[in-house]
């Protein structure tokens, strides 16, 4: 038997972007569908291995954070998107725990790791990886699952 289904936003893809759109649009008050090659873990974003970065370090800050991508970068990235990212990586942070995301932490903060490119402490991971809670979005969203080629 075919399902209908009707939605205001189809989102396609269940990595971080495409769930990030999902969660917005439904507390706009839209109707949202997800739909995904397979599962909802089947994406990029839930393989990463690095992690989140965000200045929370006492000896750092989103202006530090800004020069490090810029640096890093070469002088590809838009110095105003960078300004965007590290001005409101935080707030990002706080919206995913919110979310479900548990990162991990050690001596009452954020367990925070350097990495590439980075002049202090600012990667944030949970455990080993970078994760978001599937089955709290998955009680809210209407999810189309295609069967594999």
């Amino acid at each position: 038997m075919s399902h209908a289904a009707s939605f205001d936003v189809l989102v396609i893809g269940s990595g971080a972007a495409g769930l990030a759109a999902a969660v917005s649009a439904e507390r706009s008050g839209a109707r949202v569908g997800l739909t995904t090659k397979t599962t909802l873990q089947a994406n990029n974003s839930s393989k990463a291995q690095g992690g989140i970065q965000a200045a929370f370090g006492n000896d750092d800050s989103p202006a530090q954070h800004a020069e490090d991508v810029l640096r890093s970068s070469h002088g590809t990235a838009d110095p105003a998107l960078v300004e965007v990212l590290t001005s409101e990586a935080r707030s990002a942070i706080a919206w995913l725990e919110e979310l479900g995301c548990g990162f991990t932490k050690e001596n009452g903060g954020y367990r925070l790791a350097r990495c590439g490119g980075a002049s202090r402490k600012r990667l944030l991971q949970v455990g080993d990886r970078t994760e978001v809670n599937s089955a709290a979005l998955e009680e809210h969203h209407y999810f189309i699952r295609h069967p594999a080629h």
